[in-house]
Order: structure tokens, then sequence, then C-alpha cells
């Protein structure tokens, strides 16, 4: 006859065994169905080439002009871009980009570029945090430059002859 703590223990693992039962879950679908008509349905693939065509459709959808577009696209390198799976196609650079600047022109929520461009949402928030990064990353030494002393003594001498404040260096509107 089992003793009570082989009884205790035997009643234990019969527990742990139907919780893993009920933990093990069969997923039926790899990506959201809605997700998985982004190239036919995308805003991206849809109307892309066709805001190319018009200059003035494109600026005031992306807010700058197809020059400056595509200088951005060259800041952002090419090391982003993932390997097409048998699944799925990667996601092009002008197309991250695209999601990025409607997300900074417009102030969008990512709720919203997610049914517009059919992109899951921590899709879209790791595409703006790459490409802002690789912007930022490529632009900054000519952007900005190195501030040097010269530069700040400079700009206090323009407040101080201009609005007559002394010690100020810069100003926030």
């Amino acid at each position: 006859m089992a003793s009570e703590e082989d009884v205790v223990l035997m009643l234990i693992l019969r527990r742990r065994r139907k919780r893993r039962k009920y933990k093990q879950t069969v997923r039926t679908i790899h990506v959201n169905t809605y997700l998985s008509e982004r190239i036919e349905k995308g805003i991206f693939d849809t109307s892309y080439e066709d805001l190319r065509l018009d200059d003035d459709k494109f600026f005031r959808y992306f807010r700058m002009s197809k020059l400056s577009f595509d200088e951005l696209l060259v800041c952002v390198p090419d090391k982003f871009r993932k390997v097409d799976s048998t699944m799925r196609k990667a996601i092009p650079r002008e197309e991250k980009l695209a999601v990025t600047l409607r997300y900074l022109g417009t102030g969008t929520s990512m709720s919203e570029l997610y049914f517009q461009y059919q992109l899951g949402v921590s899709t879209i928030f790791g595409i703006i945090r790459e490409v802002c990064s690789a912007l930022w990353e490529s632009t900054r030494t000519f952007c900005f430059p190195t501030l040097t002393e010269n530069m700040w003594r400079a700009s206090a001498r323009g407040f101080f002859l201009r609005a007559n404040f002394p010690h100020c260096l810069t100003a926030i509107d």
C-alpha cells in the first residue's frame, strides 16, 4: 500500500500535467488575415506609384518633395532590409521611410498606421525607431554643426545686440 507522501506527490503531478495541457495552445494562424492582404490592399502598395506621378499630391501626402524623399531614402541604409521568406516578403525601405514620414508629419497614431499600411503595430514601432536612428546617424554630421565656444559667444553677442538680452545663448519659440 502506498504511503500518504506518495499519494500526495501523485496528486501534485496529476495537477501539473492538467495545467500543462491547458497552457499548450495550438496556433492556427501565423499572420492576422487583415495583415496578410497588405500587398493587395495596403496604402503603400496601392498608392505610392500614383503619388510619385503627381508632384502636388506627393508633397501633400509626405509633406516633402520627391527629391527630398529620395535624398532621405539614400540616408536609410539597406542594412535594415530583412530577407524575403516563403511566408512573406520583407518590407522595402521605401515603405519604411513612408511609414515614418507619415507618422512624424501628421502625428497620426500607430493604430491608424496599422489600418492604413496593414502592418502590425509592433512592426510599425520598430520601423519608426530604426528609420529615425538611421536618419539621425547619417544626417547629424551635416545638419548639426559641432558647437564650439566661439559659436556660443557669437550667439550670445547677437542676442545682446538685437534684443538686449545679456548672457542669452538661445531661445525656444
